[in-house]
């Protein structure tokens, strides 16, 4: 009997965590994401354009945009950025769980698209 309570508990329970815990690396993901903005625009102002940073990129490469590594976060999210001349793209990419492979960006115009969360199952 008691076997059975907790196994409609963890029913229950399982996936609402899991739900908040996609939404907190949603949060996390979309604050790393404003950091990168706010770094891209000040390497702008320096250098009249913005700076690609791959994926893969080093430490002192994410620092030429005063942003401190962000796949070095505890979260599974990897971030890298495009640019083209006075355009630019950073890209949040979900890696894992049930929103693999979900993406988040933002751009020069600061423009965030998308809504509360990384997939439809959170």
């Amino acid at each position: 009997m008691t076997a059975l309570i907790a196994g409609i508990l963890a029913a229950v329970a399982l996936p609402g965590y899991v739900r908040t815990k996609e939404r907190s690396y949603w949060q996390e993901a979309e604050s790393i994401l404003l950091a990168i903005y706010a770094g891209e625009r000040a390497y702008f102002l320096i250098n009249d354009a913005y700076r690609t940073v791959a994926a893969g990129a080093s430490m002192s490469e994410w620092r030429t945009i005063n942003v401190d590594n962000p796949n070095l976060s505890s979260i599974p999210v990897s971030y890298g950025v495009t640019a083209a001349g006075a355009a630019f793209t950073a890209t949040a990419t979900r890696s894992g769980g049930p929103c693999s492979g979900s993406t988040r960006t933002i751009n020069e115009n600061r423009v965030l698209p998308g809504g509360a969360c990384w997939c439809a199952s959170c």
